[in-house]
């Protein structure tokens, strides 16, 4: 419970920072992973831990590898700080060391869902075009940790 609330302070940071600014203090980052990891190992034991972790990193490590695959020769652009910046491609890592796989599944693709809607609704009121994606999912995951501490029937750990 407590890493919980410091991983939700660490989503606060990064929301804010990503919305406000477009850049994130890197250590936030680890520490996130950190707080997630630690928090997910309480509700698990270290060889399920390391499991899902190890799947989760190769999924993160999957996706970026074809979006940079399709963006490099398909798109024909520059994939860092042009499609996706370092802080997004931080806090995918970072993300993969707090769920079971099938969680993170869906909370990945939900929070990127979250993030489309919210910059598309967004988009005209907003100063530069970028989209900060890690302080959208930031902030979609801040809210469903919250939840989940309100509402009895979220349950994040299921495995």
């Amino acid at each position: 419970m407590l890493f919980q609330f410091f991983a939700i302070l660490g989503f606060g940071a990064i929301a804010f920072q990503d919305i406000k600014e477009r850049m994130v203090y890197w250590f936030l980052f680890p520490m996130v992973a950190l707080f997630l990891g630690f928090a997910f190992w309480q509700q698990s034991n270290p060889k399920v831990f390391l499991l899902f972790s190890l799947t989760n990193l190769f999924l993160v490590s999957t996706i970026l590898l074809i979006s940079f695959l399709y963006t490099k020769y398909l798109a024909r652009k520059p994939y860092l700080n042009h499609s996706l910046g370092l802080g997004d491609l931080l806090f995918f890592y970072a993300l993969a060391f707090g769920f079971p796989t099938l969680t993170f599944v869906v909370l990945f693709a939900s929070a990127l869902i979250f993030s489309l809607v919210l910059h598309t609704v967004l988009r005209t009121s907003q100063e530069k075009p970028s989209v900060p994606l890690a302080g959208y999912m930031s902030l979609f995951l801040m809210v469903l940790f919250l939840l989940s501490h309100i509402h009895p029937h979220i349950q994040l750990y299921l495995f």
